[in-house]
């Protein structure tokens, strides 16, 4: 991450604070088409395998850019952590290898008009469908 960040994102950190579009996800992608993406998900999925501390330390040395590492701990953490941790196996079959890959970039939708991001004020509600096949999704964000 560190070689990463200082050969392929701090040469493009003026593009990325004027938020230049393609170019913070474009360092995504291609941080993980070379396995930055991927330290705590599992082989079996793509991954590597690692530990919370090898994450950690992964991104210790992406914080030292700024605002493009923001992005990449949002992928990393929340953006893949609870498929990871409550994901059924399908969901993680479906989702992981992709999101190691960069294939797919995660996010996290918090912020709303009415709550701003303070998350226990949040109106979003997801219910489950009365067949109890799938959840139906009523409310707004915004800032995604």
């Amino acid at each position: 991450v560190k070689d990463f960040v200082e050969k392929e994102v701090w040469p493009k950190n003026e593009a990325i604070e004027h938020k230049e579009a393609g170019v913070a996800d474009g360092l995504l992608r291609k941080a993980g088409e070379i396995g930055l993406l991927m330290a705590e998900i599992p082989e079996a999925f793509g991954g590597l395998g690692l530990g919370k501390v090898a994450s950690t330390i992964m991104s210790e040395q992406a914080g030292k850019q700024g605002s493009w590492a923001v992005s990449y701990m949002c992928h990393t953490g929340i953006g893949t952590l609870p498929i990871l941790y409550f994901g059924t196996s399908e969901q993680k079959s479906k989702y992981l290898p992709k999101l190691a890959s960069g294939e797919y970039i995660g996010a996290y939708a918090l912020t709303e008009a009415g709550s701003g991001s303070d998350a226990l004020a949040a109106k979003t509600k997801a219910v489950l469908s009365p067949d109890g096949k799938h959840y139906i999704l009523n409310g707004e964000k915004m800032f995604i």
